[in-house]
């Protein structure tokens, strides 16, 4: 376990701190690299920073607004930051502003230059969308736009993403692997191209932000089926990529949360058959999907969300399914099996894809009583979280919600508790959503 808390700290972590956008993070842990902890941060508002400091372990970040950044500290301050196996040591920095932030390690860079060797199959815009695209938490879930060119003997392309801290995160996960077995080597590195010009949705460029471009030769096979024939799938040589459909979560809050808060927050991302939190490690669970796409949608949408001073480590499991599911009127409480009617019905969108939103701090909330009012919902969902706003609204005939909280932190809490709990005798359904009031 990595704890080296590094120097005895200095006159910044004594007496009362100056508020300050920019947080100090100590004993972070090597494996953690600088897009994961934009990534927890902008959980809380926008990131505009982040770099290491001499000290390896130690960390400053930035927030754009000094709001966010209390809301961070406030929530970590005393009961540190648990990742990984390690406690983060979190308070307000001395300095007001990170001078000149390398777009490197800041996340500034939202262009990628790719540059891909040992190419034994034809790589084309729906190859690498298909890759990219899991790394996107932009409302489109895409990347914005794709060039490829030939240089030599090497593939090389230009992605660019919306945000950039998904550039990096895309970066350091796929940097030096293949997109097949053993062929078409990912080389990464940051552009210093501002945007990309796309003047045609051809096979080896598209733009997904103008699909009134005028159309290459190629476009019919840009929008059909690969020009490949490899037996595998390009995404499943990555990880986070679900081979089967079990998870493995780590760093549960025991004490607050079972299998059934468990489901109600997983089950924003797909079916989920049965839940087993391991008897002799209460911290740990096994969450058994009905299939490995929506498995790896719930790994990449909840790695690393913090949950009751906990932050969840997702992954997926070796098991391809779990063992020992047999619990008669679930009456064990490590055990729990789920069927289709208690399960979410996720739609799927224009593309295909299923309709899912990352953790939020907007909740919809649906299947509510004609006659249920903003106050009621205000006094059953506010008892796990502060609420901002309440916007109650019908839609072809049912009445619905979006309910704003203060941070995503109570956003997910809720999620968890509140989720199928009846409200005027009727069971309200929450979601996370992409939507604001």
């Amino acid at each position: 376990m990595y704890n080296n808390p590094g120097p005895k700290p200095s006159r910044q972590f004594s007496g009362t701190p100056v508020p300050s956008k920019v947080i100090h993070l100590r004993n972070v842990p090597p494996t953690l690299s600088v897009p994961d902890l934009i990534r927890i941060g902008e959980q809380f508002g926008k990131v505009v920073s982040c770099s290491q400091l001499r000290h390896n372990s130690q960390f400053v970040m930035q927030f754009q607004d000094l709001p966010s950044a209390t809301n961070f500290f406030k929530t970590y301050s005393q009961s540190g930051l648990l990742v990984q196996g390690a406690t983060i040591y979190v308070t307000y920095s001395l300095r007001q502003s990170i001078a000149a932030p390398n777009p490197e390690t800041s996340g500034h860079t939202h262009i990628l230059h790719l540059t891909i060797t040992n190419v034994q199959y034809d790589i084309n815009v729906n190859v690498l969308s298909q890759i990219f695209n899991r790394f996107d938490t932009s409302p489109r879930k895409s990347v914005e736009k794709i060039v490829i060119f030939q240089k030599s003997d090497d593939v090389q392309a230009l992605i660019q993403f919306t945000y950039p801290a998904d550039a990096q995160n895309a970066k350091h996960h796929l940097h030096g692997k293949n997109i097949y077995s053993n062929c078409c080597t990912l080389s990464i590195e940051d552009s210093i191209a501002p945007n990309l010009d796309v003047r045609e949705n051809s096979n080896k460029s598209v733009d997904y932000t103008n699909p009134n471009l005028p159309q290459g030769n190629d476009y019919h096979n840009y929008r059909g089926s690969l020009m490949t024939t490899p037996q595998q799938n390009p995404q499943s040589t990555f990880p986070g990529y679900a081979r089967n459909p079990v998870l493995l979560v780590n760093r549960i809050p025991s004490d607050k949360i079972g299998c059934d808060q468990l489901f109600n927050l997983f089950s924003n991302y797909g079916t989920i058959t049965c839940i087993k939190i391991l008897f002799n490690k209460p911290e740990t669970a096994l969450i058994q999907f009905s299939d490995a796409e929506d498995a790896g949608r719930a790994v990449n949408a909840l790695r690393n969300v913090p949950l009751f001073g906990s932050t969840l480590e997702v992954s997926v499991s070796r098991n391809a399914f779990i063992k020992n599911t047999q619990n008669p009127d679930n009456a064990d409480p490590h055990t729990r099996n789920y069927d289709r009617q208690r399960n979410r019905s996720i739609k799927a969108s224009a593309n295909g894809q299923r309709n899912t939103a990352s953790p939020s701090e907007t909740l919809h909330v649906a299947n509510l009583s004609n006659n249920t009012t903003e106050e009621q919902i205000v006094r059953h969902l506010g008892s796990q979280g502060a609420i901002e706003k309440v916007k109650v609204y019908d839609h072809a005939g049912k009445k619905m919600a979006l309910v704003k909280f203060k941070n995503i932190n109570e956003a997910v809490e809720c999620m968890c508790m509140a989720h199928n709990t009846l409200l005027d005798e009727k069971s309200i359904k929450l979601t996370f959503t992409r939507n604001t009031i």
